[in-house]
């Protein structure tokens, strides 16, 4: 099982950090993931709502803004998927024009048995729809779904005013 960590973004200015978690932050014995983080790209001090979360339970409520609403994905790429579909459909189209179009066919099948052999082998990761903070190595919750776009735009609104308190509190 990979190791649990919680990947999270400045608000302000998108760097992205790695902050381990371990079994003694989650149950406050000391010592373990930092209670702040100041970024060293702009400064933006950001306080943890809590301590992190056990990384041998699901995830229940964002060590960053404190929600309790998640969603789950696949841990890939989303630029190398991006270009492996690319790659993938301009490969078919070569063998269409140079071997014939069952073979290029045959190419497309090929990668959609590829696709769906990296789809099963992905783990998933918990995001939280809020701060849009990943946590990986986390077991899954049952109740936490896939993405779905009508709980990202009611986060919106949600997303901005979170944000603007951080601000207000700089």
């Amino acid at each position: 099982m990979k190791k649990a960590s919680i990947h999270l973004a400045c608000p302000r200015c998108g760097r992205m950090y790695v902050v381990a978690a371990s079994p003694v932050a989650a149950h406050g014995e000391g010592g373990g993931a930092p209670t702040e983080l100041t970024c060293e790209g702009c400064g933006f001090s950001l306080q943890f709502f809590g301590r992190s979360p056990d990384p041998s339970q699901p995830v229940g409520r964002c060590a960053v803004c404190g929600k309790r609403e998640f969603y789950v994905q696949k841990d890939f790429n989303r630029r190398l998927g991006v270009a492996l579909v690319v790659i993938s459909g301009l490969l078919a189209l070569l063998v269409m024009i140079v071997r014939g179009h069952i073979q290029g066919l045959i190419v497309l099948g090929l990668v959609t048995v590829v696709d769906a052999v990296i789809f099963a082998l992905c783990p998933e990761v918990t995001v939280c729809y809020l701060c849009h903070s990943i946590y990986r190595g986390y077991p899954r919750d049952p109740t936490h779904r896939p993405f779905y776009q009508g709980n990202e735009e009611r986060f919106k609104r949600v997303r901005q005013d979170w944000f603007e308190g951080l601000e207000n509190d700089q």
